[in-house]
């Protein structure tokens, strides 16, 4: 092979330094192949890297709905109709009375949805109203039920719901905002437990949870912050006093609340 001199063009042998017609320096760099580094777009390695990239986001997308994305509590049948409701209330009238009174023996059988009615009509303390004292959309209270200020502070806590599920588990969903903007759901799922022996002036029930969640979202390594989005919902009027009047709370077969005194 030949390589022409790029100043008078005489031909030399391949590998020559200066050329034989002129004695100019001869440039090899001109006989080297042009390689460009370039990237492949369709590279398996690229593909990789974008698959694993798209998975991350979408991982990180999904977490954050799942706990930001509030459950609408559709799924919770409310106590409907008139006949029902004022049947709860009797019932709560009974149990006040009863709690009050700080003896005798009694049974009362709360469904869900009555339990529900029944603890955000008249214990929890809601938000107050600006300019005003009186939590906002609250039920009128019964005759006897303590005013909710005098008691207890208000507290933006929308809703609490309870359940009882198939297997007898107890759910606790509490309806809140952060920061007061944003809207969220915690829940509790775990079991109610009874003291061996009731002492006189002590709530003789607790509750024990297995499985906290936030959104829909079962948390980890933060139960204690979820059980303190639920404190608040223990500071409604009477509801201390009932609690330390109750000997016992049961789960019947029927999937109902049995309180007993």
């Amino acid at each position: 092979m030949l390589m022409k001199c790029q100043l008078c063009g005489h031909e030399n042998q391949l590998g020559a330094i200066f050329c034989r017609g002129c004695g100019g320096k001869l440039d090899t760099e001109l006989l080297r192949p042009k390689v460009e580094h370039t990237e492949s777009s369709g590279g398996f390695g690229s593909v990789i890297r974008k698959l694993m990239g798209f998975i991350i986001f979408s991982a990180l997308v999904a977490v954050i709905a799942m706990l930001f994305y509030p459950d609408d509590l559709s799924n919770y049948s409310p106590l409907s109709g008139d006949n029902a409701a004022k049947a709860a209330k009797e019932k709560f009238e009974s149990i006040l009375k009863k709690a009050e009174q700080g003896f005798g023996n009694d049974t009362y059988t709360l469904t869900a949805p009555e339990a529900t009615y029944l603890y955000n009509s008249y214990f929890l303390a809601k938000t107050a109203a600006p300019g005003s004292d009186k939590p906002a959309n609250a039920a009128p209270a019964p005759a006897n039920a303590t005013p909710a200020s005098a008691e207890a502070p208000a507290y933006n806590i929308e809703k609490v719901v309870f359940d009882i599920d198939s297997v007898g588990f107890v759910h606790i969903i509490l309806r809140t905002k952060l920061f007061d903007k944003i809207p969220v759901t915690f829940e509790l799922k775990g079991s109610v437990v009874n003291a061996p022996t009731k002492e006189v002036g002590k709530p003789s029930i607790t509750f024990s949870a297995i499985e906290y969640k936030m959104g829909h979202m079962p948390v980890k390594f933060a139960e204690q912050q979820v059980l303190d989005k639920f404190m608040p919902t223990l500071t409604g009027r009477k509801i201390e006093q009932i609690l330390k009047a109750i000997t016992k709370i049961e789960v019947n077969d029927a999937k109902n609340f049995v309180v007993k005194f």
